[in-house]
């Protein structure tokens, strides 16, 4: 797993030298597998049991359908930008699609911090001013966070990254100096030990 507090991200060949990581992480979204399977079969369940109505049902259904279509087809154009070289491209495509690729069945926790991490590495080659860029990982990270957790309710265990995002998360707020937020998350970590 990599990290998303990542200080060598900030040199002068870092989409180059990390051009496996991106190549990588958008070939775990294509994969066709189990993971992919479970994740149509929850959805499935979830619209089965919504209250929406019969056609709101559809409509859900076709959208999960076509939007799963759609972040594969966009995972292939990732790709292809980066066997180009082409990251501010790239970037801007994740930026634009990243609600769509939250909603992949191939968006697990694995695969969604892998994504966080080449948005990290992207967001450091375009993000000159520190706080921003800070601030965007911040909401990467705490889209980790909120996944985990859901997972951890679900499943009531802890999940093997939780320790890892809280601890980024720390020193992002730490780096932010946003008082608030290290708190929680200190207190969070505390209650883990």
């Amino acid at each position: 797993m990599f990290e998303l507090f990542i200080p060598q991200f900030c040199m002068p060949n870092v989409f180059t030298e990390n051009k496996e990581l991106c190549l990588k992480t958008f070939k775990e979204y294509l994969e066709v597998g189990q993971r992919r399977k479970e994740a149509t079969e929850f959805i499935k369940l979830m619209l089965k049991y919504s209250d929406e109505s019969k056609a709101e049902k559809e409509r859900s259904w076709k959208w999960y359908q076509a939007n799963t279509v759609h972040v594969d087809s966009v995972m292939q154009h990732c790709i292809e930008l980066t066997e180009q070289g082409e990251s501010k491209q790239l970037l801007n495509l994740l930026v634009a699609e990243r609600e769509n690729i939250y909603a992949h069945p191939n968006n697990s926790i694995s695969n969604c911090w892998d994504l966080h991490s080449v948005y990290a590495m992207l967001y450091s080659i375009y993000i000159k001013d520190d706080k921003d860029y800070y601030t965007k990982i911040a909401e990467l990270a705490e889209y980790s966070r909120m996944q985990i957790e859901v997972y951890q309710k679900s499943n009531e265990k802890q999940h093997v990254l939780y320790k890892q995002v809280l601890n980024e998360l720390l020193q992002i707020y730490k780096t932010l100096q946003n008082q608030e937020k290290i708190k929680e998350v200190e207190n969070i970590i505390n209650s883990l030990n």
